[in-house]
């Protein structure tokens, strides 16, 4: 049977894993959450059945930087691994790499409001 983690983003985020314990993003406000990063994770959420294009992520959340949109992106994701770690211990790799891009571990299902 899948793992399953359910988030909710309508008042705050908040995860739950299958122990039925909700975490918010308040718990974590000591590891310097910013808004930008709030919004990606609720994006990486939105979109959680997709392949999500490195590209598109770049375009959507660094489209004027001109130096190096690649190695925000790369801080970013590794922002957001780490405080996933934090708000969902009990999973391991719920973010991964692809060719291109990103995706939900598929061997965990994944439920928002």
């Amino acid at each position: 049977m899948k793992q399953k983690i359910y988030f909710k983003l309508f008042g705050g985020i908040r995860v739950s894993g299958e122990e039925g314990i909700w975490r918010s993003m308040a718990d974590c406000q000591d590891s310097g959450i910013g808004k930008k990063q709030q919004a990606f994770l609720i994006y990486l959420i939105l979109n959680r059945k997709d392949i999500i294009l490195s590209e598109t992520l770049k375009e959507k959340f660094w489209p004027c930087e001109r130096k190096n949109p690649a190695n925000s992106l790369k801080n970013m994701i590794h922002k957001t691994r780490a405080l996933l770690n934090v708000i969902v211990p009990e999973s391991d790799e719920l973010l991964l790499t692809r060719s291109g891009g990103y995706e939900w571990n598929p061997d965990i299902d994944i439920e928002c409001d």
